[in-house]
């Protein structure tokens, strides 16, 4: 069964254009866990931060409806991409244009210091077609 909540002035109701056969038409977002990356925070710009992992069922999803994703220190926000200029790249065990179920991807500094040699507390803010996937919402980068 599924439950679709329209709300008064929205247009669309709730999971529209998310399509999953086991969930009724709905896409299944599923669960992240994040961790610090084994590399050793320092001042340079190019060091691997974190490394984020499916923990709970879920879809492929399509990294041109996650992007982007961010991360926060202090006030500084960054936003992470698979490829460009940003200050944060994704890392991928496999380059295609979907985070794959099981896939583990790594956050790497792309000539930005956004965590220096003392470390600190990073806030994870991932979204799909809107909607905020749930999972780790900060980690102690070191």
């Amino acid at each position: 069964m599924v439950l679709l909540v329209m709300i008064p002035g929205c247009i669309t109701p709730w999971g529209y254009g998310m399509t999953n056969e086991a969930t009724g038409g709905m896409k299944t977002l599923g669960v992240y866990n994040a961790d610090d990356a084994a590399d050793t925070a320092t001042n340079d710009t190019n060091n691997t931060l974190m490394r984020i992992s499916w923990i709970e069922g879920g879809d492929d999803l399509d990294w041109n409806k996650v992007q982007p994703l961010r991360l926060s220190i202090g006030d500084n926000v960054y936003d992470c991409g698979i490829q460009g200029n940003f200050p944060c790249l994704i890392h991928q065990e496999i380059e295609d244009d979907q985070w794959g179920m099981n896939e583990i991807i790594l956050l790497l500094e792309n000539g930005e210091n956004i965590v220096g040699a003392s470390g600190g507390e990073v806030g994870i803010h991932i979204s799909y077609e809107g909607s905020k996937i749930s999972g780790t919402d900060s980690i102690y980068v070191v």
